[in-house]
């Protein structure tokens, strides 16, 4: 694959020309605070607990482990906390920086329903979720009054 879009995924794992640091979205808050909701919407908790568990799953998939998704295990936050989501996050986002700049990005990697697809673009699809619900969570934060970050 390019180098170009070799450095383009690395650049967007990282918020680079398109948003701001991933890790911003979370600093300054609580874990108080990142519990809070807005009538309708998932807590920053839940959602965070959504981008990791869906990180992770990704991680596993390009490791080549065997992963079964149970129907709304994505959201079940029951037993995480704050800042051990936090410290998933960070090294999980580490760990797809590793893949980008070392992997081999067209090489193929089955999906859990039996499809496959490339390492690259398995990347861009953890790109474009944590993209979105980032933009949620600065939605979240702003509406409680905790955007911007003091």
């Amino acid at each position: 694959m390019c180098e170009w879009v070799r450095q383009s995924i690395i650049d967007r794992l990282n918020g680079r020309h398109i948003h701001l640091r991933p890790y911003a979205a979370f600093e300054g808050l609580s874990s108080a605070e990142a519990k809070k909701t807005v009538k309708g919407t998932r807590s920053v908790l839940e959602l965070l607990y959504h981008i990791v568990y869906w990180l992770e799953y990704s991680l596993a998939l390009l490791r080549s482990k065997e992963v079964e998704h149970v129907e709304d295990a994505d959201w079940d936050i029951e037993k995480s906390s704050w800042e051990d989501l936090l410290a998933r996050f960070i090294m999980g986002k580490s760990r797809l920086e590793f893949i980008a700049e070392n992997w081999d990005l067209d090489r193929e990697v089955r999906i859990s329903d039996g499809s496959v697809t490339c390492v690259g673009a398995e990347l861009l699809g953890v790109i474009q979720h944590n993209s979105y619900h980032l933009g949620q969570i600065i939605s979240t934060r702003r509406v409680l009054g905790l955007w911007p970050k003091k």
